[in-house]
C-alpha cells in the first residue's frame, strides 16, 4: 500500500492528507529533468522575469497552468504513475479509477497574484454537485515537484468544520467565515509529496510573497468510473496530437484505464479493433487485452 492507515484515516476524518516524500527522489528525477523544459527554473525566473518566456507565465493567476498531456513523456508519465493509481483507488476505494484532470502548474513569487478565496472545484469539474455516497466521489491529487512551504502551499480546511455548509457557498468570503479562514491550514510538504484533497473539501491558493521562490506541482484529479458526469479534460479531443499519441504508446494496461480505455473483455474488444488500435499507437501494450 503506497499509503498508511495514519494517512488514509487523516483523509477520512479530515478530506485531506499530505504524505510526505511519496515519490522518492528516483522517482521524480525524470519528470524534474525534463520540467525546465517546460518551464522556467526558480533562478532563470529570478534573473530574467521580463523575458517573453516568464512573462506569460505570470501575466494572469492561472497562465502558469499548462494542460497535458505535453511533448515531455517523464511528465505525462507521472500523472499516470501505478504508484499513483494505487494512493487514488486506496482513498476512492475502488481500483477502477479514471483520471479527468492532469495539468502543470508553476507559479513565481514576487508581485503576482494568485491568492484565492476558500472554495470547492466541483462547479468546473461536475455537471452536478459531490455526492455523499463514496461509489461517485472524486479527489485532487497534487504531487509537489519541488518543496512547498509556507509561503506557497495550497491552504485547506479540515471537513470536520464545513459539513454543515451547502454546496451553493462554493466560495466563501472571509467577512462572513472568518472563523473558516482562523481554522485553515497550509498543506507544506517536501519535493515529491502528494496531497490529496477531495471534491468536498474548501481549500484555495495564495500568493508567493518571497522574490526568487517558486512552486511546481503536477496537478491532476481522478474520479471513481461511476461518476462519468465528472470531468474537466476531454482526452479525445486530444487525440490527434503526437504528444498524446507517444502518451498512450508507453502507458501500462493499468494506465490505459485510468485514461478511459475500456477494460479487458468489454464488448468493444474484437480481433479488428485490436489491431486498428495497436496501428493507432505503434508500440502499445494491448497484451492484457489480447489475453
Amino acid at each position: 500500500m503506497p499509503l498508511s492507515d495514519a494517512h488514509l484515516q487523516h483523509y477520512r476524518d479530515h478530506g485531506w492528507v499530505v504524505v510526505p516524500h511519496f515519490f522518492s527522489a528516483q522517482e521524480l528525477a525524470p519528470a524534474l529533468t525534463a520540467l525546465p523544459e517546460v518551464v522556467p527554473t526558480a533562478e532563470e525566473f529570478a534573473e530574467h522575469p521580463d523575458c517573453e518566456r516568464c512573462a506569460a507565465l505570470v501575466s494572469g493567476p492561472f497562465e502558469g497552468l499548462l494542460n497535458y498531456p505535453l511533448a515531455q513523456q517523464p511528465l505525462n508519465a507521472l500523472a499516470v504513475d501505478e504508484k499513483l493509481l494505487s494512493a487514488v483507488g486506496a482513498v476512492l476505494r475502488t481500483p477502477d479509477v479514471r483520471i479527468y484532470q492532469a495539468c502543470l502548474w508553476a507559479k513565481y513569487g514576487g508581485p503576482h497574484t494568485y491568492d484565492q478565496r476558500l472554495h470547492l472545484d466541483y462547479r468546473n469539474q461536475s455537471l452536478l454537485v459531490p455526492s455523499e455516497d463514496p461509489a461517485f466521489h472524486q479527489v485532487n491529487a497534487f504531487v509537489y515537484l519541488n518543496d512547498v512551504d509556507d509561503d506557497s502551499a495550497t491552504r485547506v480546511v479540515s471537513r470536520q468544520h464545513t459539513s454543515g455548509l451547502a454546496y451553493d457557498e462554493a466560495d466563501l468570503d472571509r467577512a462572513r467565515h472568518p472563523e473558516l479562514y482562523a481554522l485553515e491550514q497550509s498543506a507544506v510538504g517536501p519535493a515529491g509529496s502528494l496531497l490529496l484533497f477531495e471534491a468536498r473539501t474548501y481549500h484555495r491558493a495564495v500568493d508567493i510573497t518571497r522574490p526568487g521562490a517558486a512552486r511546481f506541482v503536477l496537478n491532476t484529479a481522478f474520479r471513481t468510473a461511476q461518476a462519468e458526469w465528472v470531468g474537466y479534460h476531454a482526452w479525445p479531443f486530444r487525440g490527434k496530437r503526437p504528444e498524446w499519441v507517444a502518451w498512450v504508446a508507453r502507458s501500462s494496461p493499468a494506465q490505459l484505464q485510468a485514461l478511459g480505455f475500456p477494460p479487458p473483455h468489454h464488448p468493444y474488444w474484437t480481433p479488428g479493433t485490436l489491431r486498428a488500435v495497436g496501428l493507432r499507437y505503434p508500440g502499445i501494450d494491448l497484451s492484457a487485452w489480447e489475453a
